[in-house]
């Protein structure tokens, strides 16, 4: 058995040291081949070209060690080699900056940092991740970076249709000095239109040396130019007449597209996302319907501004960041994010940014006075006055709680009610935290000395949490969700949607002549006032689609319709959503008819407010916890979507729309209708909400009539609205339709 005795040893078999030294290399060892065993280096060695890799001596246990150290002490020298040549060439370029400068003016003029930001998933991240060169690495990305491939210009598909162009266009472009002066003056006075993350004085240093010449051009800033004097020149013809010298917006922001293609916008230089936005913000203030393009630029600026870590802290991208430039990124991050919310909003889209992925603050409540590109940059000032950068910042906290609302909307499948709730409950907790001076009040009764863009900020505001509220539960106005459990639901939207609907009547008051907001009457984009249609829209849902209606408030939608059908027809001359617009209400309103004496009662005047100053909420204030946070976007951002996908198909709304395309009622809309109707004029009322049943049965008659004609002429054209001549002679009520009894 001694022979068996080794096999069960857990040491194992025990191997005699090998005394005799190697006398091949350490690298012909592990490959196995002849080593002629010169020295410094064998003639293998040599061949493969890596002298310095031979080595006499043991490979068994150490020759991975030993090759590693070597491969360390190679990358230690080039770092030492590389170290040298950036002190040397850092040297130079101090020297020659300081040179530089002592000759020029003592402004100082900053071309942004060309900091990039790269995920984790990158190889350059990866790579990046060696300790021992990644100062140096840093070093050279200024040199490195002009040495890319040098490849022919290729057309830009994004904007399309656009031409390089040179200095001398650009200069060329410009009006008069004073007239272009006069430009810049009046968009930074604009605090309701100008764009936070362009600061002022910066602005104006680098607008001075362009004008002198003594300053290289950046096409990208000029981009940037070009579309400030695009916007001032649209609000001076709003305003006033301009010079015959200043062109048309929509000229200087064609050169501000032509800036952004010359300057290679896609490559995510500095100034890229910057001219962007302002590009993207000059077009869709300038529309008055909309334009789709405007959203794919949004969606691009996202992109870039991810490509250049603006939605990362500053101190995560680069310690070169200075404080100037971090807070510049927070404003422009604060924008671009704004700008694909609100987009995807009203297309009823997913947004691109994920609030997981992103760690950038808030901007500051800082004004442009308070801080410079030499300066400190301090704290945020207190909330007590309205300045814009407020109103801004108010607005960033609702961003994030507005992008977790418009994903829950969206979801695949319906979300969970007590998700929806709880939503509602943080939107109104929100609302403490809304700064007093921002809160919305009447604008009649508004001090004088109350600029303009304040009361916008402070519309908006409101709006936009209104709009919010509206959007998170309207899907329960849907007569499948007629259930007790989603009442304070139904009840919200509904509220919500007349508040919306009242506050666009007051403004459209204050806008006329004469009124507090004529002068501003600019201000009111197309986000607005997309924002204001989905209200109306929302009210022709609820006569349309509820079974659950009251009558009084079923006379409340009516009358309030009826105001904003007026104001729609007038805005209609100007703007084809406008009409389209028009044309749905009236529609609606012709198929929910009541009879004039109704609508004229007592009874009717109390229950709806038909002037348009401001009055306190009809509806929402009977609401339990009904608080009005802050939602805002700006104004500035936003066009119509095309009204029939507000609604989806699935959702009780299409068929209202096909009435406008075709002109067709079907019989069986008419009796379910109708149906519907009798079973709401019978219900009980109290004694002292009792408003006319008598009418009402007058009316289910007429709605017998109607549907019996129905029968007969299988198509009926929807009843069109009573002229002026005859509803002055003839007291009689208006057509009624099959549905409104059901309402």
């Amino acid at each position: 058995m001694k022979h068996l005795t080794g096999v069960f040893r857990a040491t194992g078999t025990h191997k005699a040291a090998r005394n005799r030294k190697p006398v091949s290399c350490t690298i012909c060892q592990k490959r196995k081949s002849k080593c002629d065993r010169a020295k410094p280096s064998c003639s293998a060695c040599q061949k493969r070209g890596d002298p310095n890799a031979c080595f006499y001596g043991d490979a068994s246990v150490s020759g991975g060690r030993q090759e590693m150290q070597l491969k360390v002490a190679k990358l230690e020298e080039m770092v030492m080699r590389l170290a040298a040549a950036s002190e040397a060439s850092s040297a130079l370029a101090s020297a020659s900056t300081e040179s530089s400068t002592s000759g020029l003016s003592p402004q100082r003029i900053e071309e942004g940092s060309n900091a990039a930001y790269h995920g984790e998933t990158s190889w350059e991240a990866v790579f990046k991740g060696i300790h021992d060169i990644q100062n140096v690495l840093h070093t050279q990305d200024e040199s490195d970076g002009d040495e890319s491939e040098i490849l022919p210009p290729s057309p830009d598909i994004v904007i399309g249709g656009i031409s390089p162009i040179t200095i001398t266009d650009v200069r060329n472009s410009l009006p008069p000095r004073h007239d272009a002066d006069a430009l810049v003056r009046v968009y930074f006075n604009s605090k309701f239109i100008a764009i936070p993350f362009v600061h002022e004085r910066h602005f104006r240093r680098r607008y001075e040396l362009m004008w002198s010449g003594s300053h290289d051009p950046n096409f990208l800033w000029l981009s940037i130019m070009f579309s400030v004097l695009g916007l001032g020149a649209m609000i001076s013809k709003a305003q006033t007449p301009c010079p015959g010298y200043v062109e048309e917006p929509k000229f200087y922001i064609q050169r501000s597209a032509q800036c952004l293609v010359t300057g290679e916008y896609l490559k995510a230089k500095p100034y890229s996302v910057e001219a962007l936005m302002m590009y993207a913000h000059s077009r869709n203030v300038t529309k008055k319907d909309s334009d789709a393009t405007i959203w794919s630029l949004y969606s691009l600026a996202v992109r870039l501004a991810q490509r250049r870590g603006y939605h990362l802290d500053a101190a995560r991208v680069s310690l070169a960041i200075t404080q100037f430039e971090a807070e510049m990124r927070r404003r422009t991050w604060f924008m671009v994010q704004t700008s694909d919310l609100l987009f995807s909003f009203q297309l009823g889209m997913p947004p691109m940014v994920y609030q997981e992925v992103c760690d950038a603050g808030h901007p500051r409540n800082l004004s442009d006075d308070d801080f410079d590109e030499d300066t400190e940059v301090p704290e945020s000032r207190p909330p007590t006055e309205p300045t814009p950068m407020l109103a801004w910042q108010t607005k960033s906290h609702l961003c994030r709680l507005l992008r977790r609302a418009l994903r829950h909307v969206l979801r695949v499948e319906s979300p969970p009610y007590e998700e929806t709730m709880a939503l509602q409950a943080e939107l109104e907790s929100y609302h403490n935290t809304v700064p007093e001076c921002f809160r919305i009040r009447p604008i009649a009764s508004t001090p004088l000395d109350v600029p303009g863009y304040t009361i916008m900020h402070r519309l908006i505001i409101e709006i936009s949490y209104l709009k919010t509220i509206c959007v998170l539960h309207r899907p329960y106005l849907r007569s499948e969700m007629n259930q007790e459990r989603y009442r304070a639901s139904r009840e919200l939207c509904r509220a919500t949607a007349v508040r919306v609907v009242e506050l666009h009547l007051e403004f459209e008051h204050e806008i006329r002549d004469g009124g507090r907001m004529h002068e501003d009457r600019f201000l009111l984009s197309s986000l607005t006032l997309h924002d204001f249609l989905v209200a109306a829209m929302i009210l022709c849902l609820d006569l349309l689609g509820s079974t659950d209606i009251t009558p009084q408030v079923h006379l409340q939608h009516v009358r309030i319709l009826e105001r904003a059908h007026e104001v729609w027809q007038e805005r209609g001359l100007h703007s084809k959503d406008a009409r389209y617009g028009s044309r749905v209400i009236r529609a609606t309103l012709d198929r929910v008819a009541v009879p004039l004496s109704a609508m004229s009662s007592p009874e009717a005047h109390s229950l709806v407010n038909t002037a348009y100053p401001y009055t306190e909420p009809t509806v929402c204030g009977a609401i339990t916890d009904f608080t009005m946070p802050d939602m805002n976007f700006s104004g500035d951002y936003e066009e119509f979507l095309p009204l029939n996908t507000i609604f989806g198909p699935t959702e009780g709304f299409d068929w209202v729309v096909h009435l406008l395309s075709t002109r067709l009622v079907k019989e069986g809309v008419a009796s379910s209708q109708r149906q519907v109707g009798k079973e709401l004029i019978h219900q009980e009322l109290p004694q002292n909400e009792r408003m006319g049943i008598k009418k009402y049965k007058t009316l289910n008659k007429r709605v017998a009539t109607q549907d019996n004609n129905n029968n007969n002429n299988k198509q009926v054209m929807p009843p069109s609205r009573p002229s002026s001549s005859n509803s002055s002679a003839n007291s009689s009520p208006m057509r009624l339709s099959a549905s409104q009894n059901g309402r």
